[in-house]
């Protein structure tokens, strides 16, 4: 295969993967994401004066990245470091473009202004991050790590467990960059008695309003699941609330059962031992969808309140139990 056809096919699937494949559900103008990744991996070979105007091009970026010590020799320092050399040669073959995920980043930031006005969303800078975390989100610029996102074929994933491989593909894309921004305006804020039921309905309520700004979401790719994952969840959900009511874990004050219910693992072992890994905030998600038809007038901004997550009112309103279906 040529290099030019490689190149068409390799934008087509992309487009393909994030959802763009079919006609765009909302009128909105595209987010530029800035090359901050290309510019990097060549700063060591340019020249005084490109190396000059990239430091000055991408000084916001650069802070995030290397702290306030941006000088030539910091720059040409990670320019040349391992994560860079490594990952950029295949962000560059796979993400030859990033018209599709400017496109529905676009959408994201459009629905945002709608549903939650009082978020000034963030300037988007690509690079290469070689933390665990994808995102880094600092104010109002976000850094994303495309070499999270390579596909869970990657090479360079094979060290990683299946579970964790699964979410590193372009489809996760849209729905990370809003939930990043989502759950840094609005931070999960426990009461003092906080209980395992205040975590799942947070979660839940963050779930829906990133399923509610990406267009086309599928509520398995927003959970971070497969399609067998889901119907394992959708087959079992009352087994599973009923394994949450019987080991009185729902009402529980300790956090660290919250954690193991909402938490990225391969299996949500406190409800079952084939259940998928965070089955916490599919159950936070069906509660707030219940609640949601029988209240269309709460806004997700007032679902992502503390005074409302930390009450068990949501759950009394919602009518839930899925054990009556």
């Amino acid at each position: 295969m040529n290099h030019k056809l490689k190149a068409i096919l390799t934008v087509l699937s992309t487009a393909m993967l994030i959802g763009c494949g079919k006609a765009p559900v909302d009128d909105c103008a595209p987010v530029e994401i800035h090359r901050f990744d290309i510019a990097a991996y060549r700063y060591a070979s340019a020249d005084s004066a490109d190396r000059q105007a990239l430091r000055d091009t991408f000084a916001v970026a650069l802070r995030i990245m290397l702290g306030n010590d941006i000088n030539d020799s910091s720059l040409t320092a990670y320019s040349q470091s391992r994560g860079v050399r490594v990952f950029t040669p295949d962000i560059e073959s796979r993400f030859l473009s990033l018209d599709s995920i400017e496109a529905v980043t676009g959408c994201i930031y459009s629905r945002m202004g709608d549903e939650f006005p009082d978020i000034t969303p963030p300037e988007i800078y690509s690079a290469v991050i070689t933390y665990n975390q994808s995102i880094i989100l600092a104010d109002t610029v976000m850094l994303l790590g495309l070499n999270h996102y390579l596909g869970c074929d990657y090479e360079g994933y094979k060290h990683l467990d299946g579970y964790r491989r699964a979410t590193k593909t372009a489809a996760r894309l849209p729905y990370d960059i809003a939930e990043s921004i989502i759950a840094t305006a609005y931070p999960y804020r426990p009461s003092n008695d906080a209980t395992v039921l205040s975590r799942l309905l947070y979660e839940g309520a963050l779930v829906k309003a990133v399923m509610q700004l990406v267009p086309g979401s599928d509520i398995a790719t927003a959970l971070g699941y497969d399609k067998s994952q889901l119907t394992w969840l959708v087959d079992n959900e009352a087994p599973a609330w009923n394994a949450l009511i019987e080991r009185k874990m729902l009402y529980s004050t300790d956090m660290e059962i919250a954690s193991r219910l909402t938490a990225t693992a391969p299996h949500t072992t406190l409800l079952h031992p084939q259940s998928p890994g965070r089955a916490g905030r599919y159950i936070g998600l069906r509660i707030i969808e219940s609640y949601m038809k029988s209240h269309p007038e709460v806004t997700l901004r007032q679902m992502l309140d503390s005074t409302f997550y930390n009450s068990a009112s949501p759950l009394i309103g919602s009518g839930y139990n899925p054990s009556r279906r």
